[in-house]
């Protein structure tokens, strides 16, 4: 098994969970307080084929019509395999939720870390928006892989 570790210790702590139907398997959930101020877990992959399970962030709570409505987005879900032929650095970027909105809406509310949208501030007392919540983006190359 892999072992992983948080880029800057600082602002998280590493959370990781195994799934008991899969051998070898890693979960790796968001790691810090903050949901839009957050580090990246790290890890060396060692040749072999790997399978990754990706969910997206899930958006803020949203006021509508002087309520609070938990009908948000819950983040997108992506499935691959990526063989690994040679050793490479490995670098998973967790997304944070999105900041629930405000009441009354005094400012924005601030996208989830790591590419969650913001909302902008609305003027309507009874409707609020909600910000959206972060992603998970993976670019490869032959040395290097971020998730």
């Amino acid at each position: 098994m892999n072992y992983w570790r948080l880029k800057d210790p600082s602002k998280g702590h590493e959370s990781l969970s195994s799934d008991d139907n899969f051998q070898n398997s890693i979960i790796l959930h968001y790691p810090c307080s903050s949901n839009n101020d957050c580090t990246y877990y790290q890890s060396v992959l060692l040749p072999g084929v790997y399978k990754f399970k990706v969910w997206g962030a899930e958006g803020g709570d949203g006021l509508a019509n002087g309520a609070f409505s938990r009908q948000t987005g819950k983040g997108g879900y992506s499935i691959g395999a990526y063989i690994v032929n040679q050793t490479v650095n490995a670098y998973v970027f967790v997304g944070g939720k999105g900041e629930d909105a405000t009441d009354p809406s005094t400012r924005p509310a601030k996208g989830g870390y790591n590419g969650g949208g913001d909302s902008p501030q609305d003027t309507d007392p009874s409707n609020n928006n909600d910000a959206g919540g972060g992603v998970v983006v993976p670019l490869i190359s032959e040395s290097e892989m971020m998730i």
